[in-house]
């Protein structure tokens, strides 16, 4: 629907609706890296607030089985769906899964990138990147709730984009 904004999926790729974007990405991925394991999965996968007809049914619960079954075989998930809607259920199913996500959503002159981190089972802590300051490891080790630890990253200072 947008091929100016995916470059891997292009104008030929869109011409006549003959390759999905999931499998053109794929394939166009191997192109830039031969060596890269990749395979593009066409899902449809439920959104909130809108409902699944009754025809349908069965070939969502496959296709939400087939979901479950990507996000738990893998380490890292990078989740680039159209919708907000669209990436409720695949983020839910990471942190069931204590997977990373990494969840991107383009416009035009605007993006947002998240990451969906993992808390630690005894602290509830969400994991972080090991290494940092001596300030920085202090920090971690004083912030006792989620909430105080989203305040503390707030109040550090963000790198700027150049």
């Amino acid at each position: 629907s947008n091929p100016v904004r995916q470059p891997l999926f292009t104008y030929q790729d869109s011409v006549g609706g003959k390759t999905d974007k999931a499998t053109a990405a794929a394939m166009n991925l191997k192109k830039v890296c031969p060596s890269a394991k990749a395979s593009g999965h066409v899902l449809t996968i439920p959104m909130p607030g809108h409902t699944v007809p009754k025809s349908q049914v069965t070939k969502v619960k496959g296709e939400m089985l087939k979901l479950n079954e990507l996000i738990t075989s893998h380490d890292v998930i990078f989740l680039l769906t159209d919708s907000r809607e669209s990436r409720w259920l695949p983020s839910l199913l990471a942190a069931v899964n204590r997977k990373l996500l990494i969840n991107v959503a383009l416009g035009f002159d605007t993006y947002v990138v998240m990451r969906h981190g993992l808390r630690d089972a005894k602290t509830s802590e969400f994991s972080k990147p090991t290494g940092g300051s001596e300030k920085e490891k202090e920090e971690k080790e004083v912030a006792s709730t989620p909430e105080e630890e989203a305040k503390q990253q707030r109040a550090s200072p963000q790198p700027q984009p150049q």
